[in-house]
């Protein structure tokens, strides 16, 4: 079950607020074609979210099972960005072809480490109800 708590939800606030502002300094900086700040400026928008996502999921750990309340925030992010990007390239800029080619490419890079790591939070479920089950 997804449960919304409210860290939760500051963090899907905070990634949104974060992804906006991201792509409009990122698109300004592949517009002049300046490489290296738009790999340290994506570089730091991945620090930002890790270092949101961990200090807010911190606070929640004492409710929900440790890797069940990571891996929600780790999809949470996903869809968040995911969904911020693809409708910033469909409506403000939907001729611009390589834009859209890598963010497919990064996305769907994305979805299958969450896709193991959903596989890695089952089966630490399934073996911390095993082992609560023989105690």
């Amino acid at each position: 079950m997804f449960y919304f708590s409210r860290n939760l939800v500051i963090f899907i606030v905070l990634t949104f607020i974060y992804s906006m502002t991201f792509n409009q300094v990122l698109e300004g900086h592949l517009l002049f074609k300046d490489w290296m700040r738009a790999a340290g400026i994506s570089f730091l928008y991945f620090l930002v979210i890790i270092v949101t996502g961990a200090i807010l999921s911190g606070k929640d750990r004492s409710k929900l099972l440790r890797s069940r309340c990571g891996f929600m925030y780790h999809l949470s992010a996903f869809v968040i960005v995911s969904s911020v990007r693809v409708v910033w390239l469909l409506l403000w800029h939907p001729f611009y072809r390589e834009s859209n080619a890598a963010s497919i490419a990064f996305a769907l890079a994305w979805g299958v480490v969450l896709g193991i790591h959903f596989l890695v939070t089952r089966r630490r479920e399934a073996k911390s109800e095993n082992d609560d089950l023989f105690e």
